[in-house]
């Protein structure tokens, strides 16, 4: 799950990543493409701002990107009742939450 506009902050990242010659355009073409099929389920509404807004300010977060991505762990409950994980790659994001962070979030590449 994540928020409703997800496919804009991808999308973005992509588009960077070829600007700067990180990637090709065939390459994130293929990348948005795979995205594309993922079966995401878009969050939204007041619930999931109101606690995106509350998560920026406990991490004094810079913007409610981050802070939204995380929130989506907090407002929608897994089907089975299961706790959802938030996996981030985002080193800058993990850094600011700092060790207090939540339990939820699962750093990719192990950190």
């Amino acid at each position: 799950m994540a928020p409703e506009w997800q496919w804009a902050e991808i999308g973005s990242v992509l588009r960077k990543k070829v600007r700067r010659s990180l990637l090709t355009a065939d390459e994130a073409q293929g990348v948005w493409d795979d995205f594309l099929r993922l079966p995401i389920e878009a969050v939204g509404g007041r619930a999931l701002a109101s606690r995106a807004w509350d998560v920026a300010r406990l991490f004094d977060l810079p913007t409610l990107y981050d802070a939204a991505m995380l929130a989506c762990v907090d407002v929608a409950s897994a089907p089975d009742g299961t706790a959802r994980e938030f996996w981030t790659a985002d080193a800058e994001l993990v850094r600011r939450l700092g060790s207090d962070r939540p339990a939820s979030v699962r750093v990719l590449g192990g950190r």
